[in-house]
């Protein structure tokens, strides 16, 4: 049988609102753990984004100095066959001039 009195229902009312000391740690445990949660959360995004960001940065500064050896190692080589030919240009051109002083210089000392 159900009591209907006042003061009965006050007495209610407050053992149903009131929450045991067990529910109130319980309670704040799991706002702790939400908290920790969410910290992890955070942490583990800045985590893989920062990594991801390491890695992306690394495989661009590789790229940077593949490409740099590359344009480093077609310079030298057309700089060189550039010094090359001209080097064989020079020669080809001494001989003649040699080869033409030699000719007009024996042409001279036989008459």
């Amino acid at each position: 049988a159900r009591c209907n009195s006042k003061k009965h229902k006050k007495i209610n009312k407050k053992t149903h609102t009131q929450k045991a000391p067990s529910q109130k740690k319980t309670m704040a445990s799991i706002k702790v753990l939400n908290i920790l949660l969410v910290l992890l959360c955070i942490f583990t995004t800045a985590f893989v984004c920062t990594f991801l960001a390491i890695t992306s940065s690394e495989k661009a500064l590789n790229d940077t100095k593949h490409s740099r050896d590359t344009s480093v190692a077609s310079s030298f080589a057309v700089g060189e066959e550039s010094v090359t030919n001209r080097t064989v240009e020079y020669m080809d051109l001494l001989m003649n001039s040699t080869m033409s002083f030699l000719t007009e210089f024996t042409k001279l000392h036989r008459l």
